[in-house]
């Protein structure tokens, strides 16, 4: 083969993997997925919320169970927190207690705005910084469920999320290829979340033998029954470790494949689901529900 006809095998190939790459990228696609995860983590932050409210002081206010000069000492003091709003609410006379509260209660109204869909992104980027602020100001409170919540929010300010499920076009959802292109970021993401996951478990022991899944079942605090009867069967806290790593580091893979995207979905949503259950983390589990089954879905991306 000469060098044109290499020059043009070349060519073609490049050609037909650019428009490949387009075509996964841009092609117009629903906003159905979007919608449905705005709606997901709108949800599951207010049932958050809502869970929160009685000891919300007890993680915010400067007496509360970590006095707020030991919260800032666990916060970079360049992040935002309710602090400074707060203070300014109090110099117009309010107590401590009622600024929180007012703040907190625009968090939640910014939330429950974002589920009804109109003027998504303005409501996501209020939910996503007083988020911010929540967090910051209850770092101590804080973990997985928050981190991830916060990045999602912040998502939402950039995809066109309330395209669809809006109050008032229920059934209309909208077309186009910023939809498309916000599925795939999110749907990337979300692999290589696990991808990265599922190694970092891998490096150690504890996983493969089932050593973490026996301290976590009855870690004090945690557990609400008595797991101790599976030091007698340790086959079965190993073959469930196995299980989480197979699902982590395999999950980007399976999802490309219709063939074992809804084994994947069903088992993924298992594990958050057993999380939620076994070891009371019901915010986590839920949230890391949504992302699976908003985007990997059957015919998601089909018109």
């Amino acid at each position: 083969m000469n060098h044109r006809a290499m020059s043009e095998v070349s060519r073609h190939i490049f050609t037909g993997r650019f428009a490949a790459l387009q075509e996964f990228c841009f092609k117009p696609a629903s906003a159905e997925p979007l919608g449905f995860f705005r709606l997901g983590l709108s949800a599951v932050l207010l049932l958050q919320a809502w869970l929160l409210y009685p000891v919300f002081l007890e993680f915010s206010s400067a007496a509360g169970l970590v006095q707020r000069e030991v919260a800032r000492a666990l916060v970079d003091p360049s992040l935002p927190t309710l602090n400074a709003a707060a203070g300014l609410l109090i110099s117009w006379g309010l107590s401590e207690a009622s600024a929180l509260y007012f703040l907190g209660s625009c968090y939640v109204l910014s939330l429950g705005a974002l589920l009804l869909g109109r003027g998504a992104r303005c409501w996501a980027l209020l939910a996503w910084y007083l988020h911010w602020c929540l967090v910051n100001t209850g770092y101590s409170g804080a973990y997985g469920a928050d981190m991830y919540a916060h990045i999602f929010l912040f998502y939402l300010i950039w995809l066109p999320a309330g395209d669809a499920y809006v109050l008032g076009r229920w059934a209309k959802p909208v077309w186009s290829w910023q939809a498309c292109l916000g599925i795939r970021v999110l749907q990337v993401h979300m692999g290589l979340s696990y991808l990265v996951s599922g190694v970092e478990k891998a490096s150690g022991e504890m996983w493969w033998n089932g050593e973490i899944l026996w301290r976590s079942l009855n870690m004090p605090g945690y557990s609400f029954m008595d797991f101790h009867w599976l030091a007698a069967y340790p086959l079965l806290p190993t073959l469930l470790g196995l299980a989480t790593l197979v699902i982590e580091i395999g999950y980007g893979l399976a999802m490309s494949y219709g063939r074992t995207r809804r084994w994947w979905v069903v088992a993924t949503c298992g594990m958050h689901l057993g999380i939620a259950v076994f070891l009371r983390l019901p915010i986590f589990g839920l949230l890391m529900c949504v992302p699976t089954l908003a985007l990997f879905r059957e015919k998601t991306l089909q018109h």
